[in-house]
């Protein structure tokens, strides 16, 4: 845009300071996926399919966003953990054999992602963020860290303040904004939150049946904000806190949605939240108004003085 003038133009710039206190905790129940299903476990939730895991019928059942089935197919081995890879290819742990295992859901062609002498011991979890594949092994008690060629780029221990191995890690995800990752640590029902070098920055809950506590965990998951989500199977809720480890709430019996022994958790694009429900067989589908809450803003202007003729971008 030509600006011939010669008056100064003020610009101004605006600063806005966020803070992490939630303003809303409302629950929406979407909705819920009942029909072909099987004691669901793992889940893997993108925009155009919902990817379902069920160990005890040893299969991977593919869902359009609105429930309807669209395919099915049958694995062998002990499977575990479930990740969008590319494109049509997932990604699962197969426990008999402690392999990473790729399939393609369109061909429903399946084949070890590595080769023997890859160094994986015993899989449980996986992650998939930025190029980048994530393994919790729990025979190693680290994290491997490949890249996008599946080199070997890290290896991240897993140790308690005092040295001594995370020996109950279960299920693990990443928060993709700072790279923290969040383990969840089934005997003792907390989550541990430790940097990219593995040193511990917080725990988060405890053992119990009060407000912020856990009983029995399943999977983790960590939304696109860094709010913190867990299953805790034997009191049937989600527990929810915030970036910083504090207690946001629950989606369970208290909150009027009842939930059947809930185990995998993924969240959507849109921030809905899919939970597996494996004694009753159901996908059920909500929406949490967890939002960071605007304290303030700071607005800070002055003067700029273009010559005759001079250049100003349309933003400005």
């Amino acid at each position: 845009m030509k600006v011939l003038t010669k008056i100064s133009v003020i610009a101004l710039m605006l600063t806005v300071a966020l803070s992490q206190a939630v303003v809303g905790f409302d629950i929406d129940y979407v909705g819920a996926i009942e029909t072909d299903l099987h004691a669901p476990t793992s889940l893997s939730v993108s925009a155009d399919r919902v990817a379902v895991l069920e160990p005890y019928s040893n299969q991977i059942k593919l869902f359009t966003p609105d429930g309807i089935i669209s395919k099915k197919f049958n694995l062998t081995g002990d499977i575990h953990s479930l990740v969008r890879f590319s494109g049509d290819s997932y990604l699962f742990c197969n426990r008999d054999d402690n392999s990473i295992i790729s399939i393609d859901l369109e061909e429903g062609i399946e084949a070890p992602l590595f080769d023997a002498s890859a160094i994986i011991e015993q899989p449980i979890d996986l992650i998939y963020h930025d190029s980048h594949l994530y393994i919790l092994d729990a025979g190693r008690l680290s994290i491997l860290v490949y890249d996008n060629q599946l080199v070997l780029t890290d290896e991240i221990p897993l140790r308690n303040f005092d040295g001594t191995p995370m020996n109950s890690v279960t299920s693990f995800d990443r928060n993709e904004i700072n790279g923290y990752f969040y383990l969840l640590s089934q005997l003792d029902s907390r989550v541990i939150v430790i940097d990219q070098a593995g040193a511990i920055v917080r725990n988060v809950a405890s053992f119990g049946g009060g407000e912020g506590q856990i009983t029995r965990g399943g999977e983790i998951a960590v939304t696109v904000e860094g709010f913190i989500l867990v299953t805790d199977r034997y009191q049937g809720q989600i527990v929810i806190f915030d970036p910083e480890g504090q207690f946001v709430g629950n989606i369970g019996a208290e909150s009027g949605y009842p939930l059947d022994v809930p185990t995998g958790i993924d969240v959507d694009e849109n921030g809905l939240i899919y939970v597996s429900s494996t004694m009753n067989s159901a996908i059920k589908i909500f929406y949490v108004n967890l939002q960071a809450n605007n304290d303030q803003a700071v607005m800070t202007a002055w003067p700029v003085s273009p010559e005759d003729g001079a250049d100003i971008s349309s933003d400005e």
